[in-house]
């Protein structure tokens, strides 16, 4: 009999302390969701950043427009204000063990190469895949990643669908490189305690080269892993702390 592994927490690395005050199978409201992305926003705002190219970099993508989840989350607790989400933090290990790709947005840079870069110690940059044919038309800059390794998660995964994932798969795969366990929400369907996660497979696989779907039973504060052909591959069980 196979024996189902079992994926423990360890920490996550957050960035901002917004964030660290929530715990794992937290049920939180749109609108407590909209205030935390805020108040990271805010925070990471005022983060002193001496290299000029990196703060830059920060300053691109931590705003609150749609696109970005401090937007999507305020659109969202404006427009279903009774909604509610699941508070998750999956163990790094899962992702180590069985995340193969990420989204490239139909032509990017496979993830196990971004991989080979990081654990050669070497940065990268756009000319690095000028020889791939199709040329990359998005990359995953190394700028992002050393924002990861140097202060940590700014915020969790916005997954605000029942289909997972359905964005932000760089920040699962960054985090999991600098071995922080991935901070989660997912919307919880109306009065459900326990459902599973949906795929979308105008994506390609991302997990062992097939769809990974997620049982989440908020009573028993667990998830089990799935692959699409129910091949049961983990189970995540939250203990609190002491």
């Amino acid at each position: 009999m196979t024996t189902i592994p079992i994926y423990k927490n360890t920490q996550v690395k957050h960035w901002s302390n917004a964030w660290k005050d929530v715990k794992s199978f937290d049920i939180l409201t749109a609108k407590q969701v909209s205030d935390l992305y805020q108040n990271a926003h805010l925070e990471i705002s005022e983060y002193k950043i001496e290299d000029q190219t990196i703060k830059n970099f920060v300053d691109g993508f931590n705003h609150t427009d749609v696109g970005n989840p401090a937007g999507d989350s305020k659109d969202m607790s404006e427009r279903f204000p009774d909604s509610k989400f699941i508070y998750l933090e999956i163990p790094y290990k899962f992702y180590e063990d069985h995340m193969t790709e990420w989204h490239m947005h139909f032509g990017g840079v496979p993830f196990k190469i971004i991989k080979d870069f990081i654990k050669k110690g070497k940065k990268w940059n756009r000319n690095e895949f000028k020889h791939m044919k199709p040329k990359p038309s998005h990359i995953f800059s190394y700028r992002n990643y050393f924002t990861f390794k140097q202060y940590g998660i700014a915020t969790p995964i916005f997954n605000n669908s029942l289909i997972y994932p359905v964005k932000s798969t760089h920040i699962t795969g960054y985090s999991t490189i600098i071995k922080s366990d991935i901070p989660i929400l997912l919307p919880i369907p109306k009065n459900t305690l326990k459902w599973k996660t949906e795929i979308d497979k105008s994506q390609p696989p991302l997990f062992n080269e097939s769809y990974l779907v997620l049982e989440i039973d908020i009573e028993n504060k667990s998830v089990d892993f799935f692959l699409e052909n129910d091949k049961h591959i983990g189970v995540y069980k939250y203990e609190t702390k002491v």
